[in-house]
């Protein structure tokens, strides 16, 4: 059985120093699928170990640009296998952490709640500053950036799976919305 003082240090090592999508994001999505899934039953270990590791390739897309899920993925099977996680278990944490990004498509309740907590991170202030970050790295145009957040807005607004993540989901979506037509106007 995975020790969670074991994953806990695991994932500040590999985290530490990376801002926004790092350890704070792990906090954030706790907090968020907290609210969330108050009312719901589902496996917690597998909710938990997904939100602690659901980025945790983070560091490989930042030094050497390769794909954070597939980053995350790998890493976290490779390290649940040698800490005697359950087997069983295992594809659940996969499927959670495949799954929760903008476009995901979760069919577990423990997917559909880490989900709902990513998008919902999305589209608040941190979310938008992350953005930003992400596009200066990338040096990608001004127009490049304006257009990403209009089609990841599309996609956020139809993606929430549960039910309370789209109630909460209201005043993060009209703050992002508000932020890039403001943005969009200066622009002009």
């Amino acid at each position: 059985m995975l020790n969670e003082i074991v994953l806990k240090k695991f994932v500040e090592k590999q985290l530490v120093g990376i801002p926004l999508i790092g350890l704070s994001q792990i906090n954030r999505l706790q907090s968020l699928s907290e609210k969330i899934s108050s009312e719901l039953e589902f496996d917690a270990m597998i909710l938990n170990t997904s939100i602690m590791l659901h980025n945790i390739g983070v560091r490989q897309w930042m030094d050497f640009n390769n794909n954070v899920v597939l980053g995350s993925v790998a890493i976290s099977k490779r390290f649940l296998s040698d800490n005697f996680f359950p087997h069983k278990k295992i594809s659940g944490v996969v499927h959670c952490i495949e799954q929760c990004h903008v476009k995901g498509i979760p069919l577990s309740i423990e997917a559909k709640i880490l989900h709902d907590s990513f998008l919902l991170d999305e589209m608040g202030a941190i979310g938008v500053l992350k953005d930003s970050f992400v596009f200066v790295k990338q040096k990608k145009p001004f127009s490049s950036w304006i257009s990403s957040a209009k089609q990841k807005l599309s996609l956020v607004k139809n993606g929430f799976s549960l039910e309370n993540a789209r109630e909460l989901s209201i005043p993060r979506i009209e703050f992002y919305e508000n932020y890039y037509k403001a943005l969009e106007n200066e622009t002009i």
